[in-house]
């Protein structure tokens, strides 16, 4: 059975999540090293050439998995990626973890060596306002949904008005104009609506310390 999950208020949106608490059975640490050239290239013929110098760059991470037996008796398993995570078999780990909707998928936002104290911690600002949860996002798609519906409409009802007036009817250039038209307004609504739910500095460091209070004592403060 799963560890239960907590509720948290953030910016007028709630969050689960879920402390998970237990013991590293196995740990397991991996490098890989990616290696890119970009340039090169030219031309070589009967009387010379020229070769283009290569740039070649290196990218190094980390890979770590870790099992372990939680307090409530069952094994989960955890994928980490340039977290470093100390830890040996034996080690009490505590975890903080973000529910997806679907109830089985967890996002690791912190984790606490209990033997050491060593914390390691997700980006909490980036990966909040990444899953929206800090507002202030814009989204270009709705305003352009909007504008071809309004278009749409606008191009109907003036062609059946001069149909009926006997005039040719409206056609696709007109709809366009008219798409575009409503688009101006409506980005501007959009971007007034992404000001007004945009939350202020200190929510993420309010969502930071709620999840440290929860990761540290099992509770979270208010």
């Amino acid at each position: 059975m799963p560890s239960p999950t907590e509720t948290i208020n953030i910016n007028g949106r709630e969050v689960s999540v879920r402390r998970i608490v237990g013991q590293v059975l196995h740990a397991d640490r991996s490098f890989e090293t990616t290696v890119e050239g970009t340039g090169g290239g030219g031309w070589v013929g009967p009387n010379g050439g020229r070769v283009g110098n290569v740039a070649v760059t290196s990218h190094s991470s980390e890979h770590q998995k870790v099992f372990i037996r939680t307090n409530a008796g069952h094994e989960e398993s955890f994928d980490f990626r340039d977290w470093n995570l100390s830890v040996r078999p034996g080690s009490q780990l505590a975890l903080i973890t973000f529910v997806e909707s679907d109830e089985r998928t967890q996002v690791v936002l912190a984790t606490r060596n209990l033997d050491t104290g060593e914390e390691q911690w997700r980006d909490i600002r980036e990966w909040a306002q990444r899953r929206g949860l800090l507002g202030g996002q814009m989204r270009v798609w709705p305003s352009a949904l909007i504008a071809v519906l309004l278009g749409g409409l606008f191009a109907l009802v003036a062609s059946y008005a001069r149909a009926r007036a006997g005039a040719a009817p409206y056609g696709f250039s007109d709809f366009l104009l008219a798409s575009g038209i409503a688009f101006v307004p409506a980005v501007v609504i959009e971007w007034f609506l992404a000001i007004l739910t945009r939350a202020g500095d200190g929510e993420p460091r309010r969502l930071q310390d709620l999840l440290q209070s929860y990761l540290r004592d099992g509770a979270v403060s208010a």
